[in-house]
């Protein structure tokens, strides 16, 4: 089974590739170009607006693409595992800091931020799948939600299996590097793993039982491969 929830194939507002634009700054010299970017994103996050959406605005101007290239897409999600567990935890508290690598474009608490979470673990916990693929894990916060959901539904039912096996893909050293540390924190590093790799990386064949993507399908450089990808890999069923 295949779950998506949160994804667009369109680009973010006002985030078009915009091959032009992007080159306009080029003379300048990169450090000054990440010192201005960084001083423009602390003046518009002390002003309240999304972090996400600033360090996206920050990473195309202090490093300009042609497009939204896998290294662009790392560079962006490698400033913001520096950053927003800091805001996270600003917010909220420490236990809730990787919870969502998104939670910058929530507004709400940390219960809202777990939404799709609570809503993906209602839709697949009667499946009770062995082994679990998140493509586009971030720092592990829907493996670590279902591996500990799971975990809570088997102390209340002794005859419940945790033998479950949760596999994170990124394409982010640094997040597949947190979320492994997280794991180990949480005591999950025996069934929770982080793997670097792209979407259309090959998959084991026939897997997994059951493979979700929670707003991270946009990213996909090749969507059609990718889903055929994930489809191969699904066990059959």
């Amino acid at each position: 089974r295949l779950e998506c929830c949160g994804e667009s194939t369109d680009p973010l507002p006002g985030f078009a590739a915009t091959p032009g634009a992007a080159t306009d700054h080029t003379h300048m010299p990169l450090a000054r170009r990440g010192a201005l970017a960084c001083a423009a994103l602390l003046a518009a996050v002390l002003a309240g607006q999304p972090i996400e959406e600033l360090i996206e605005r920050a990473v195309t101007w202090a490093n300009p693409m042609s497009d939204r290239s896998s290294d662009w897409l790392v560079l962006k999600y490698d400033v913001l595992s520096a950053l927003v567990p800091f805001t996270n935890r600003v917010r909220w508290s420490s236990d809730r800091a990787h919870d969502t690598m998104h939670a910058a474009l929530w507004n709400g608490s940390a219960y809202d931020v777990q939404v799709t979470n609570r809503l993906l673990w209602n839709r697949t916990r009667h499946l009770a799948p062995e082994r679990v693929l998140d493509a586009g894990c971030g720092w592990g916060g829907t493996v670590f939600f279902l591996a500990e959901a799971r975990r809570r539904a088997a102390q209340g039912d002794a005859g419940a299996a945790v033998t479950a096996t949760y596999d994170g893909l990124t394409l982010s050293t640094t997040q597949a590097a947190t979320a492994a540390r997280t794991a180990t924190a949480k005591g999950l590093a025996g069934s929770c793993r982080f793997v670097v790799a792209s979407y259309e990386a090959p998959l084991e064949q026939a897997a997994y039982d059951l493979i979700v993507a929670i707003e991270s399908l946009e990213h996909a450089s090749d969507l059609t491969r990718s889903l055929a990808n994930f489809g191969q890999a699904l066990r059959p069923g």
